[in-house]
């Protein structure tokens, strides 16, 4: 699950990565420690991503 204290402890790498939640709920963490949710769902037969915002600042 992510919460506050999950995310507070990620870490900048050199590439962007996701932290999954679930049921298509993520984190993806940039190189610059800004985080963006994201939700991954099919919609008739395509893969769809929406964004909901960023957490955080990064530096």
């Amino acid at each position: 699950m992510l919460t506050c204290i999950k995310l507070k402890s990620l870490k900048p790498r050199d590439k962007s990565y996701k932290v999954t939640d679930r049921e298509g709920l993520y984190a993806q963490v940039s190189p610059t420690g800004n985080f963006t949710f994201r939700l991954d769902y099919c919609y008739i037969v395509r893969r769809e991503t929406l964004t909901f915002g960023r957490y955080g600042l990064g530096g």
